[in-house]
Protein backbone atom coordinates (compact mmCIF):
# COMPACT_ATOMS: atom_id res chain seq x y z
CA UNK A 1 0.00 0.00 0.00
CA UNK A 2 1.58 3.29 -0.49
CA UNK A 3 2.64 5.24 2.26
CA UNK A 4 0.74 8.64 1.98
CA UNK A 5 -2.65 6.06 1.16
CA UNK A 6 -2.02 4.40 4.43
CA UNK A 7 -1.95 7.95 6.19
CA UNK A 8 -5.12 8.74 4.54
CA UNK A 9 -6.71 5.68 6.07
CA UNK A 10 -5.67 5.84 9.33
CA UNK A 11 -6.40 9.83 9.48
CA UNK A 12 -10.18 8.43 8.65
CA UNK A 13 -10.64 5.99 10.86
CA UNK A 14 -9.21 8.13 13.89
CA UNK A 15 -12.05 10.60 13.11
CA UNK A 16 -14.44 7.81 12.86
CA UNK A 17 -13.22 6.81 16.39
CA UNK A 18 -13.17 10.47 17.70
CA UNK A 19 -16.64 10.38 16.92
CA UNK A 20 -18.02 7.29 18.65
CA UNK A 21 -19.13 7.94 22.28
CA UNK A 22 -17.01 6.58 24.93
CA UNK A 23 -19.08 4.01 25.43
CA UNK A 24 -18.59 2.86 22.26
CA UNK A 25 -15.40 3.36 22.25
CA UNK A 26 -14.84 1.22 24.91
CA UNK A 27 -16.59 -1.74 23.07
CA UNK A 28 -14.56 -1.29 19.68
CA UNK A 29 -11.59 -1.54 21.77
CA UNK A 30 -12.92 -4.61 24.19
CA UNK A 31 -14.33 -6.63 21.11
CA UNK A 32 -10.43 -5.39 19.11
CA UNK A 33 -8.56 -7.16 22.22
CA UNK A 34 -11.00 -10.08 21.67
CA UNK A 35 -9.97 -10.72 18.62
CA UNK A 36 -6.67 -10.52 19.05
CA UNK A 37 -6.52 -13.41 21.84
CA UNK A 38 -8.54 -15.27 19.49
CA UNK A 39 -6.15 -14.70 16.90
CA UNK A 40 -4.26 -18.06 16.04
CA UNK A 41 -1.40 -16.82 14.40
CA UNK A 42 1.25 -15.71 16.93
CA UNK A 43 2.71 -12.56 14.95
CA UNK A 44 -0.45 -11.22 13.72
CA UNK A 45 -1.97 -11.84 17.49
CA UNK A 46 1.24 -9.73 18.49
CA UNK A 47 0.59 -7.37 16.04
CA UNK A 48 -3.08 -7.11 17.10
CA UNK A 49 -2.60 -6.64 20.95
CA UNK A 50 -3.68 -3.48 21.99
CA UNK A 51 -0.27 -1.91 23.54
CA UNK A 52 0.31 0.70 26.16
CA UNK A 53 -0.34 3.50 23.56
CA UNK A 54 -3.66 1.98 22.25
CA UNK A 55 -6.68 1.64 24.09
CA UNK A 56 -5.49 2.63 27.74
CA UNK A 57 -4.69 5.78 26.49
CA UNK A 58 -7.63 5.91 24.78
CA UNK A 59 -9.39 5.22 28.04
CA UNK A 60 -7.13 7.79 29.97
CA UNK A 61 -8.06 10.38 27.73
CA UNK A 62 -11.83 9.43 27.88
CA UNK A 63 -11.24 10.35 31.59
CA UNK A 64 -10.28 13.89 31.20
CA UNK A 65 -12.86 14.93 28.60
CA UNK A 66 -15.32 17.53 29.46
Amino acid sequence: MDPDAAAKLLESVAHLVSMLSSGQRNELLDRLGMMAQAESDLLRREFARPAGTGPTRVREADKRRP
